[in-house]
């Protein structure tokens, strides 16, 4: 029985956040750096939590694995957050300039 099978509530596949909406447009420039960065993100958030998942439930070995896959995720995470702050950071400075 695989981890999806014994957690009935898991989403089984990993969530992409417009990579492929980007891929079939053909969009380039900031905002679609910016989907692909939140694809990846959400790419190995899922890795991270199929890995713990099998090594709590003893289907592998390798939890150097898991302890890995953990902090690459949370590394993506504040990634990705430090990058929203600076946008709304930019904005709210935008926001405040007098024409």
């Amino acid at each position: 029985m695989t981890v999806t099978q014994m957690i009935p509530g898991i989403n089984t596949t990993p969530r992409t956040t417009g990579t492929q909406a980007v891929a079939a447009t053909g969009e380039s420039g900031f905002a679609a750096f910016l989907q692909q960065a939140l694809g990846q993100t959400a790419a190995t958030d899922y890795a991270d939590k199929t890995t713990a998942l099998s090594a709590v439930l003893g289907q592998s070995d390798d939890i150097h694995g898991a302890v890995i896959a953990a902090e690459k995720a949370e590394i993506a995470l504040n990634l990705t957050l430090q990058i929203r702050n600076k946008l709304v950071e930019s904005y709210q400075e935008i926001m405040r300039m007098q024409i």
